[in-house]
């Protein structure tokens, strides 16, 4: 098992005082001791930050100027950026404050094979369920795409041939000793993505970010109170095998800006009752798949309302695979209605297998949270 510190971009699990980076490891840990898992996640900034005079001006500095001070931040601390790409509204809304403030942004990579995903599926603009989610590539990603290389070509443009990592290299012994966070087979693939800029020669010696979006503001409601907290789920987007990984938005260089997007959403739940029912704790607990999406959709349109369009995205939703009673992202059908695919996740299923994560009828490990922060009263 690797150990970390409070420095470790992902966090780390602490089971009977051992610090654990492997989010499955830690559960084998927690079952076979029988002890709980904490998350930790820079706790230590965010408390200072909390604690501080400045946590007390919360909604009184605007989004929009935070995301160009986080641009700047990254254009200053490092000679080449790679935005990670997808067409969603946290990497779309990255792209825009980069080109909407004149910062240079120097690539932007989307994880996509497009010889194998290609001929997975039929594009459809009108199926707007979970297992049409590769259609977003076509109605979300491309048109961006396209739109920059007229408009902008001076920013590199590039996709990861993810899928002609040797299976070898993917699943293996180590496959969930090593990850910081629990993985389906095709994000066990995702992970290894990255752009082919980090070994050109072109790039030698210059220092590198690796920019993901991460994940929005995640906040409940208990009682009549409001808080905040991180989620290790937001770790899962996270490439393992990419050089100098920098949130843009759950970032210690700048504590103010998640916490600020925090309290942006916490003000349109305290005005707009009618909904808090989305962000009770019991439900979202629940995985709701109705308040889910409502939550998702109102987050959206408060944090990133100078940038977000709407444009085309599915819903989202996990399903128990029937075969197995594994519970997998339903975006990962196609690849299993796929032979070749399908021989790969049988050999992900004996790694998965062997570590035990499927004991006492659990069907996949939950999401492990930090500490909790109030926002205040609803």
């Amino acid at each position: 098992m690797q150990y970390y510190d409070d420095s470790n971009y992902k966090g780390y699990y602490i089971v009977d005082g051992q610090k654990i980076a492997s989010k499955t490891a830690a559960i084998y840990e927690s079952w076979r001791l029988n002890k709980p898992i904490k998350w930790v996640y820079h706790d230590s900034v965010w408390d200072n930050f909390y604690n501080s005079f400045q946590c007390l001006s919360l909604g009184k500095k605007s989004l929009k100027s935070l995301y160009k001070e986080r641009a700047q931040q990254l254009r200053d601390k490092y000679d080449y950026l790679i935005l990670h790409y997808s067409g969603g509204a946290d990497s779309h809304n990255i792209l825009m404050t980069f080109l909407n403030n004149g910062i240079k942004l120097d690539e932007v990579f989307n994880r996509r094979h497009e010889s194998v995903e290609s001929k997975l599926y039929t594009p459809n603009s009108t199926n707007t369920k979970p297992e049409n989610f590769l259609s977003e590539w076509d109605y979300a990603a491309l048109p961006t795409l396209k739109w920059l290389a007229v408009h902008h070509p001076e920013i590199k443009l590039t996709t990861s041939n993810m899928f002609d990592t040797p299976i070898e290299k993917v699943l293996n012994d180590d496959t969930f000793a090593s990850s910081a966070h629990w993985h389906t087979l095709i994000n066990v693939y995702r992970t290894f993505a990255s752009s082919p800029t980090e070994t050109s020669v072109s790039i030698r010696g210059k220092s590198i970010a690796n920019i993901i979006g991460n994940d929005k503001p995640v906040i409940y409601k208990t009682g009549d109170s409001c808080y905040m907290t991180f989620s290790d789920g937001g770790m899962a987007v996270v490439p393992n095998y990419a050089s100098n990984k920098e949130s843009f938005y759950w970032t210690t260089d700048l504590p103010a800006l998640p916490f600020e997007q925090a309290y942006h959403v916490y003000n349109y739940f305290r005005v707009h009752k009618e909904h808090q029912w989305v962000i009770e704790a019991n439900i979202m607990k629940s995985h709701h798949q109705e308040a889910s999406n409502l939550r998702e959709d109102i987050i959206k349109r408060v944090i990133y309302k100078d940038t977000w369009d709407f444009r085309f995205q599915v819903k989202r939703k996990d399903l128990i695979q029937e075969d197995t009673n594994y519970l997998i992202p339903d975006k990962d059908r196609w690849f299993l209605n796929d032979p070749e695919f399908k021989k790969m996740y049988d050999r992900w299923l004996y790694y998965y297998k062997g570590y035990d994560i499927n004991h006492n009828n659990q069907i996949t490990p939950s999401y492990c949270v930090n500490k909790s922060y109030l926002l205040g009263k609803l």
